[in-house]
């Protein structure tokens, strides 16, 4: 049994699937290659040309032309396999999903300067470096690759964790709750101390 929903996640789109499987010790490949071919199958069944329709949203963005990038990951968590697809496109607003072509025409419109392997276009995935309002000079550095909800996340956890020190509500494995902090300064997010591993 597979549950699925669709989010949209950094501004980028997510395909889930939460997926019954007898145990951790199962190959996790193969059941999110099952799921994978359900969620296809089910979509397309109710596909009846390349015009998207109502309620097919997981069809769509699997199908969705304008789509060249994916990543994918899976873990179990409370006994369940759970999977996740991030896809660089929202199918799910897509119109057409795809062009018709005629018989023989498989590859006969990839962009220019792609190649056509097994029935598909071989087009170059050019990244885009998040935008940043936090370090306004980050796209000449490395930090480009760091998003403003990444920055504010690590920010925000280190200061919540310090403000427990201040507060005195820090758990402490000697005493309980550690000391009060005196004079704890909230930190700030810093550009010149950011770098990508």
């Amino acid at each position: 049994m597979i549950f699925s929903f669709q989010a949209t996640l950094l501004a980028l789109q997510a395909l889930l699937a939460v997926i019954s499987a007898k145990s951790k010790s199962c190959n996790a490949t193969d059941e999110v290659v099952k799921a994978v071919k359900e969620i296809w199958k089910a979509g397309a069944a109710k596909q009846e040309n390349q015009q998207k329709i109502a309620d097919n949203d997981f069809f769509s963005q699997m199908a969705n032309s304008k789509t060249n990038g994916i990543g994918c990951s899976y873990n179990w968590c409370t006994g369940q396999l759970f999977s996740v697809c991030v896809y660089n496109q929202d199918g799910s607003a897509a119109t057409n999903l795809y062009t018709n072509g005629a018989d023989g025409e498989t590859c006969a419109t990839c962009p220019a300067g792609s190649t056509c392997v097994e029935g598909l276009c071989d087009v170059a995935l050019t990244p885009e470096a998040p935008t940043s309002t936090i370090c306004t000079n980050a796209a000449n550095t490395d930090a480009k690759w760091i998003t403003d909800d990444f920055r504010k996340t690590a920010v925000g956890m280190h200061n919540y964790y310090r403000r427990l020190l201040a507060t005195g509500w820090a758990e402490d494995k000697k005493l309980g709750y550690a000391k009060w902090a005196a004079s704890l300064p909230e930190l700030a997010s810093e550009m010149f101390l950011q770098f990508v591993i």
